[in-house]
C-alpha cells in the first residue's frame, strides 16, 4: 500500500504556521538558548516556506495561507502556557518536526532544477534544526536530572 504524495499547498500551510508562530512566539521564552533554538527553527521553516511558494505560486496562482491551522494552534498554545519554551521543543521534535519532515519527503515536485536544489537544501536545514532541537531538549532533561536546570517550572 502506497501513501499519496502530498500536494505542495498540504506542505506549505504547516510549514508557514510554524515559521510564523516560532518566529512572533520565541521572544516570549525566557531562557535564552532555547529563544536562539526556537529562532533558528523559525528560519529554517521559513525557507522551507520559501522554496514551497514559489511553486505556489506558479502552481495555483500564489499561496493563498494566512498562518491559521493545528500547527498554528498547537505551537502557539505550548508557548502561551510555558513560558520556558520547553513545551515547544518537545513539540518540534516529537511531533512537528518529524510530520513535516514526512511530508517533504514524500512531496513530489517537478520543474527547474535550481527549484529543486533549493528546497532539498531548505529541506537538509529544515532536517539539521530538528536535529538540534531534539539535542537541545535532551540537554534540558540531563540538567534537570543533574539538578544544574534548579527545579521544574510548574
Amino acid at each position: 500500500m502506497s501513501v499519496a504524495s502530498p500536494s505542495v499547498a498540504e506542505v506549505f500551510s504547516p510549514v508557514n504556521q510554524a515559521y510564523r508562530v516560532l518566529g512572533e512566539g520565541a521572544g516570549a521564552v525566557v531562557e535564552d538558548r532555547v529563544v536562539i533554538r526556537l529562532y533558528e527553527a523559525a528560519r529554517a521553516f521559513g525557507e522551507v516556506a520559501r522554496a514551497l511558494r514559489e511553486w505556489l505560486d506558479d502552481d495555483v496562482g500564489g499561496a493563498d495561507s494566512d498562518g491559521e491551522g493545528a500547527v498554528a494552534e498547537v505551537l502557539a498554545d505550548a508557548l502561551a502556557s510555558d513560558d520556558t519554551g520547553e513545551r515547544a521543543l518537545e513539540l518540534l521534535a516529537n511531533s512537528v518536526g518529524p510530520t513535516v519532515l514526512g511530508l517533504l519527503e514524500r512531496l513530489e515536485v517537478g520543474g527547474a532544477p535550481e527549484r529543486v536544489a533549493a528546497l532539498s537544501s531548505a529541506r537538509a536545514a529544515l532536517a539539521a534544526q530538528v536535529l538540534a532541537v531534539e539535542r537541545t531538549v535532551e540537554g534540558r532533561r540531563a540538567d534537570r536530572r543533574s539538578g544544574a536546570a534548579g527545579p521544574p517550572r510548574p
